[in-house]
Parts: C-alpha cells; sequence; structure tokens
C-alpha cells in the first residue's frame, strides 16, 4: 500500500502540482489527507476514492499559476510600449522601477511560475496604464 500511496501522491503533484491543490478541488481537508498519504495503515475507500477524483477532475488552470497565454499577452503590451526597442524592458522599468528587467523576462520567460503580490501589482499596472487584456481562465472546478 505504501507504493501505491507513493504513486497516488506523485500522480497527484504531477497533474495538480500540489497535494493541498488537489485537497482544495477534491474537497478534503488537506491535514487528513496528508495523515492518510503518510500513514501506514491501509485504508481502501480512501484510496480508491482518492485515485477516482484524480482521474475525474480535469485540470484546467491552476488557480494563483501564470499560463502562457498571459505571459505572451504581458511581452506583447511591453513591447508596445518599448516602440524603439521592441523587446527590450529599458522603457517599462524607466518608468517603473520597481520591476527590473531579470523580473519581467522571469515573468515572459516562465520562471516565475505563481502569481505574487509583484505579479498582481504588475498587471494592475499593465491594466490600468497600457490597456492589458488578459483571458478568463476557467479554473479547475471543485468536485
Amino acid at each position: 500500500m505504501i507504493d501505491r500511496k507513493k504513486k497516488l501522491r506523485s500522480d497527484i503533484i504531477k497533474k495538480f502540482e500540489s497535494v493541498i491543490y488537489f485537497c482544495k478541488v477534491a474537497g478534503y481537508d488537506h491535514r487528513n489527507f496528508y495523515t492518510f498519504l503518510n500513514s501506514n495503515s491501509v485504508n481502501e475507500e480512501m484510496y480508491q476514492e482518492a485515485r477516482h477524483k484524480l482521474n475525474k477532475i480535469a485540470v484546467k488552470h491552476i488557480e494563483g499559476q501564470i499560463n502562457q497565454e498571459d505571459r505572451d499577452a504581458i511581452r506583447i503590451c511591453i513591447a508596445k510600449i518599448n516602440k524603439y526597442k521592441p523587446g527590450s524592458f529599458t522603457n517599462f522599468k524607466k518608468m517603473h522601477p520597481r520591476f527590473d528587467s531579470n523580473y519581467l523576462s522571469n515573468v515572459t520567460k516562465g520562471r516565475l511560475k505563481n502569481e505574487t503580490p509583484k505579479y498582481r501589482a504588475l498587471i494592475k499596472i499593465l491594466k490600468r496604464d497600457y490597456n492589458l487584456k488578459l483571458k478568463k481562465h476557467e479554473f479547475t472546478k471543485k468536485v
């Protein structure tokens, strides 16, 4: 059973990025679910239910993660600001020194995985001052 639980945990992380997010959409208390995963006891009913929910829940967009469509829209928006040097973050970082080239590169290239307060501040500025349009994403639905 322990190997099956390890496989279940790895499948959950592969699909949902974290056990906590899986628990949120599956309707489990994450503390109890971690106890189940880490215990040596056999709870076949819980295992089968979790495996069923893992297979049943379709992950569309994980809430709090930055997806590629948003990255592309941000990159294009910033490129339009830098009319003389498209692809450069120079003009934007001069107007908004809080966002240096490394940070903007991390956002647009995918190295920043999750939304942070700084990321949300960037989006707010881009929407307010530069007419950034982001698509509404359909998040993974709770079971």
